[in-house]
């Protein structure tokens, strides 16, 4: 009967050990079982062992591991590691990849060897870098640093403390980023690629930093930047910050320039002969000078208060965005490379596309455009002669829209009364055709018939305030202002916009 007890005693053992769920690990160094599991799963991969998570790891099994694999991007909370008490006795990790964990403190005075650290989408608040000067990368973006000290850090290259880690379909997501008030980078002279967006910083020098080739801090309140000698650096992106000035003279390697929505009202891009793509949109930009960057490709200027656009030297733009400025007149006879054009919301009065290959869809508007015709009266009707009005028109190219008042003939108008408004569709040749709507507001007192003459001539009221925006073109009694005239463009198109 003893002897049966026995077996009943050994077998429940053995049953309870397979089954074991560990609250905390075999060695007493480590304190987080999920990391302790992980440093098993790293030690058979350097090994090419089977260890399980009851073997009590040895220190000098530790010694074995260069790489420590911990990320979790897709585990289940209950996976994810707190603590990394014991991580100093794996003191020839060179590789230590602890992403998407539930980290909130991380010191890493005593893995001298580490070369690249992987900590992005923690909770870390407080981390010790100083002397790791085997150090080459560091992703620390979507964590809760206020502060972080680099000192020895000479190998330093990559700094990330802010960056776009999840891609959707291609498309960038949100930035995860910290806290940082400030940062000091004397202590890490050799930095490449810095990446801080979505932080809370207020200025930047990292004039000391000579070999940089790429500062990423869009989404901060940066309102001065010191760049000093960087005369390497080819990316800059300062997207939505505080900057109302900014001086990249010595920037003759930038090629990539994004500073949208800040306060600039103006920028010297005189040096920056290889600068092949520039956003400023939202600034408060007057003028901009591009004779110089003859290598530019997109050109993003919207939302500024720009009147004049010259982009004659820069050949090579492919797209082209200049939506809600002051525009009057634009030139694209030197630039047949544009496969994007947006320039909505301007005071132009026309554009010619004659020599522009539009191989994109393109979304072209010209809103609140303002001229004036003359209307002749006769019989007690009034007379639109388009032709006379405008001798390019081409009437087989538009439609006119029926209206109770109004008939049309061989490129007559005749109305019993002036409209408020005709509307008309303009065939482009393309995809889509342009529907018109010009809303007619009369600019003269009283129309009087001349016994001269069977055309009736306007007296315009020279007291009379003109509209405060919009042009006139020559000779008038009638103020045309066109609506919502937008068309889609999808390949070479006309010469100029479609008008009466």
């Amino acid at each position: 009967m003893k002897k049966i007890n026995y077996i009943i005693v050994f077998l429940l053992s053995m049953f309870l050990i397979n089954n074991m769920v560990y609250a905390t690990p075999v060695n007493s160094s480590f304190k987080d079982d999920n990391f302790y599991k992980c440093i098993i799963n790293s030690y058979n991969t350097a090994n090419n062992d089977t260890k399980t998570i009851e073997y009590n790891i040895t220190d000098a099994d530790l010694l074995t591991i260069k790489t420590l694999n911990c990320g979790n991007y897709e585990k289940d909370d209950a996976d994810k590691i707190v603590d990394l008490t014991g991580i100093g006795k794996l003191a020839n990790v060179e590789d230590l990849y602890i992403n998407s964990n539930k980290i909130i403190t991380l010191n890493l005075s005593e893995n001298s060897k580490l070369k690249n650290l992987y900590a992005d989408n923690n909770s870390i608040s407080s981390i010790a870098l100083n002397n790791l000067e085997n150090l080459v990368s560091v992703r620390l973006s979507g964590n809760n640093l206020s502060s972080i000290i680099l000192e020895n850090n000479n190998s330093l290259v990559l700094l990330d403390l802010g960056n776009f880690t999840t891609i959707n379909n291609g498309a960038r997501d949100k930035c995860e980023g910290n806290n940082l008030t400030s940062l000091v980078l004397t202590g890490a002279p050799n930095i490449e690629h810095l990446y801080l967006c979505n932080n809370k910083l207020t200025n930047l020098d990292v004039s000391g930093n000579t070999k940089l080739l790429e500062i990423r801090a869009r989404d901060n309140e940066i309102s001065d930047l010191k760049l000093g000698n960087n005369d390497k650096i080819t990316y800059i992106e300062m997207t939505n910050n505080k900057l109302n000035s900014l001086d990249i003279s010595k920037d003759v390697a930038l090629k990539i320039l994004s500073v949208g929505n800040n306060m600039l009202e103006a920028i010297n891009l005189n040096n920056n002969v290889n600068l092949e793509t520039l956003n400023i949109d939202s600034n408060l930009l007057t003028k901009i000078d591009l004779s110089k960057n003859t290598k530019l490709q997109t050109l993003s200027i919207k939302n500024n208060k720009i009147s004049n656009l010259d982009i004659s030297n820069n050949p090579k733009i492919g797209g082209l965005n200049a939506n809600n400025n002051n525009i009057t007149s634009i030139d694209l006879s030197k630039n047949d490379k544009i496969s994007l054009l947006k320039i909505s919301n301007n005071n132009l009065m026309s554009i010619d596309l004659s020599s522009v290959n539009v191989v994109l869809e393109s979304n072209i508007t010209f809103d609140s455009q303002k001229r004036t015709i003359t209307i002749s009266k006769k019989d007690g009707k009034y007379i639109l002669n388009l032709k006379e009005n405008d001798e390019n028109i081409n009437l087989d190219k538009i439609t006119f829209v029926t209206q109770d008042n109004m008939t049309y003939a061989d490129g007559i108008l005749t109305f019993t009364e002036i409209p408020k408004e005709i509307k008309y569709t303009y065939k482009t040749g393309l995809s889509n055709d342009m529907d018109v709507t010009l809303l007619i507001n009369p600019v003269v007192n009283e129309i009087v018939e001349d016994s001269s003459s069977d055309e009736v001539q306007p007296n315009v009221d020279e007291k009379a305030e003109s509209p405060k925006t919009g042009y006139y073109f020559g000779g008038a009694s009638v103020l045309i202002l066109i609506a919502g005239a937008s068309y889609l463009l999808k390949r070479k198109s006309f010469s100029s916009i479609p008008k009466i």
